[in-house]
């Protein structure tokens, strides 16, 4: 609990031998949050090189699981919903690294995605969050014309144009 909400705690592993993965996370969470990504940050804080973080609980479903049970429209939503969130991590000039396959990296609470895990972001001139969850998506086989899509991630990958991405969603079956 943290000031009457449920929340997630995460401590540096014993064992780990990860430099500042939480404190990363951390300063992502507070960045990103203000872009409606990702569960609220409430707390972090680091004595001799034990990290801990405290953030928002998120009750969901995981997104392969919402998929196989939600209608075609509610789908539609929620996928676009996590294109739009890798699309802003994409201009900000983020990866996230594991939109390739975020089996564990996004739940669906209500009918809104949210993606979890951000200890591994960082930031990079090619960012490639928006290519990585076409690619996820085409293996779930969600892409009609995969000629068209893979000039639009080409496209994509060179512009970073917003009639870029709309052309990458447009070359999937949602």
């Amino acid at each position: 609990q943290w000031k009457n909400k449920r929340a997630v705690l995460k401590t540096t592993a014993p064992k780990s031998t990860a430099v500042r993965r939480l404190a990363n996370e951390a300063a992502w969470l507070q960045r990103l949050n203000a872009r409606g990504i990702g569960p609220r940050l409430y707390a972090f804080s680091e004595d001799a090189g034990n990290e801990r973080l405290v953030m928002e609980y998120i009750e969901g479903i995981p997104f392969e699981e919402y998929l196989e049970t939600c209608t075609l429209p509610k789908r539609r939503t929620v996928t676009l919903g996590v294109f739009d969130q890798c699309r802003v991590m994409d201009t900000l000039n983020v990866t996230k690294y594991e939109m390739h396959k975020p089996v564990k990296h996004i739940l669906v609470r209500g009918d809104r995605p949210v993606l979890i895990d951000f200890e591994r972001c960082t930031i990079t001139l090619r960012p490639k969050n928006v290519t990585q969850f076409a690619e996820y998506l085409v293996r779930l086989g969600f892409s009609h014309d995969k000629s068209k899509l893979l000039l639009s991630l080409r496209r994509y990958k060179k512009e970073y144009s917003e009639q870029a991405y709309r052309d990458v969603i447009s070359s999937f079956s949602l």
